[in-house]
């Protein structure tokens, strides 16, 4: 999890956010902000394996884990959409 804005904008270099629904390929690396216990972080994120039911699962050195593509309170609103980047150069 990094804060630093100007941490993360070194790590942003070169890549442009996507909106989904994206026809990611597999092992593609997916940058990412989302929300965790109130609050926004970025994450240098992992490699694309698959979209699940509003999830996507990453992995990176044999570690998998999801995150979330919106994040919503009980009612089922959406309080928060996480943001995907992706290297400008991917096809």
């Amino acid at each position: 999890m990094i804060k630093d804005l100007k941490q993360i904008k070194e790590h942003l270099k070169g890549h442009s956010e996507i909106e989904l629904p994206y026809p990611f390929k597999e092992g593609v690396m997916i940058k990412y902000f989302t929300m965790k216990d109130g609050e926004q972080f970025f994450s240098t994120g992992g490699r694309f394996v698959r979209m699940l039911n509003k999830k996507i699962l990453l992995q990176n050195s044999g570690k998998s884990w999801t995150v979330p593509v919106d994040i919503c309170d009980k009612k089922g609103d959406i309080i928060y959409k996480s943001r995907f980047f992706v290297h400008k150069d991917f096809e």
